[in-house]
């Protein structure tokens, strides 16, 4: 298997690259372009050392990230609820995206951000001490942004949002 391989740390680093280049020219990639990063982020193989690991999935969570603002949020952050990150790449792509999204939603984003800031996981990352105040900040403001898109009598947003939209946000 290739994460076993002697190949792997030094081809790794190239493939996720490609990766990137792959999915900023050629959009309809973007979900298998996911898939590859996620499959990165699972794997750690035990003769690296751990910062390599480490930096290796933090390639990976990038990667994601740039999905995000390529238009594949949704997508991403649907995945992102269900991989089982440990809390510190957790927080480091909270972190990212917290400085990324920006007004105006939409009624998918919202959903698949708040389900993913809901989670156990992500709650547990984000009340750590580890995750600083200004992320908190921006959290705080992020929710915000949220419940004023979904609780405003005038507009798509809150005219598509449903009791359970803004039970979600409102948690």
């Amino acid at each position: 298997e290739f994460v076993d391989s002697a190949a792997y740390p030094t081809l790794a680093p190239s493939m996720l690259s490609l990766a990137r280049i792959i999915s900023m020219h050629h959009p309809l990639s973007r979900p298998e372009v996911q898939k590859i990063s996620l499959i990165f982020l699972k794997h750690s193989p035990p003769e690296l050392s751990f910062q390599k690991a480490q930096g290796l999935k933090e390639q990976a969570l990038r990667l994601l990230i740039l999905l995000c603002t390529q238009g594949e949020a949704v997508r991403v952050f649907s995945a992102v609820t269900s991989a089982g990150f440990d809390s510190a790449l957790l927080r480091y792509f909270m972190a990212a995206i917290l400085q990324i999204v920006r007004p105006t939603f939409s009624l998918p984003l919202v959903r698949s951000l708040c389900s993913l800031l809901s989670s156990k996981q992500c709650v547990g990352a984000l009340k750590s001490s580890h995750f600083d105040a200004s992320g908190k900040a921006l959290l705080a403001k992020l929710l915000g942004n949220f419940r004023g898109a979904i609780s405003q009598h005038q507009g798509n947003l809150a005219s598509c949002a449903t009791a359970t939209d803004k039970a979600l946000v409102a948690s």
